[in-house]
């Protein structure tokens, strides 16, 4: 699609309106040497947290090259092929189960005040990201900061249904944004695989949702024990009545009901 901007003389309307918002993960192996040198490790390698990252990324990209090549053989540092597959898949997971997390904090809480110990805004932190040279590389590994400025949004299904972490404003998810769903066209990738995606998403959201087990028995049980009924649900309602007499209510089939709600009362 670049291309044929690029063709028309038309890049900087495709790069002022379109926007690729990939998995955290993916971007920052696909993107973090582009930015690497720019980043002032004394501000955001807290508990050395970039180094974490940067250790992670060089190892995925080296074993993966080296795995492009026909005649990969056994090292004494990775070993087998399956060996390096391991480790490339054990890196990837430091990345998403720690090491993105522990560097979206790092720049968030880097965002988030000024010198002068002042809340910054949501739009003092864009003005941050775009014109301070110390800033500038979070776009790069965070595209999504620029969500909200964007007319034509490329995702996966994946990253539809899960909430979008732009560093600059709390993460929400997309598919309950209403303004975004409004203002933009969407275009959602590999929408094949959204069977066995949209069901992770149902199930992890079944996890995340806390349920007193204990309680919830007890309140069935309370209400499966209580026979005693309100006169609401045993007494015929003048509503009722015109419906019946209108022939808009089986009458027979209602009296039958009143009549078990009535005798279970009495039990």
């Amino acid at each position: 699609m670049k291309e044929f901007f690029e063709k028309d003389n038309k890049l900087n309307e495709f790069n002022k309106d379109v926007l690729f918002i990939d998995n955290n993960v993916d971007t920052l192996i696909d993107h973090f040497h582009e930015v690497e040198d720019k980043i002032p490790y004394s501000k955001f390698n807290k508990n050395g947290t970039i180094f974490n990252v940067k250790h992670c990324i060089k190892i995925i990209n080296t074993l993966k090259e080296n795995l492009k090549n026909k005649n990969f053989s056994e090292t004494e540092e990775f070993g087998s092929k399956e060996n390096a597959y391991f480790i490339i898949n054990q890196a990837r997971e430091d990345l998403c189960d720690k090491y993105e997390k522990e560097l979206r904090e790092v720049i968030e809480e880097a965002l988030q005040f000024d010198e002068d110990g002042k809340h910054r805004s949501k739009s003092q932190k864009l003005d941050l990201i775009k014109n301070d040279p110390d800033y500038n590389w979070i776009s790069v590994l965070y595209p999504a900061v620029h969500t909200d400025n964007k007319k034509i949004l490329f995702m996966s299904i994946d990253k539809f249904l899960v909430r979008n972490s732009t560093i600059v404003e709390p993460s929400y998810n997309i598919i309950n944004n209403k303004s975004l769903l409004n203002d933009s066209i969407i275009f959602i990738d590999e929408f094949d695989t959204s069977k066995d995606i949209i069901l992770k998403s149902i199930i992890n959201e079944s996890l995340e949702t806390k349920i007193n087990i204990i309680e919830l028995f007890r309140t069935i049980y309370s209400g499966l024990e209580n026979t005693s009924f309100s006169k609401l649900l045993t007494a015929v309602s003048e509503s009722l009545k015109n419906n019946i007499e209108k022939k808009k209510i089986n009458f027979t089939l209602l009296m039958k009901l009143l009549k078990n709600l009535r005798s279970a009362q009495k039990k």
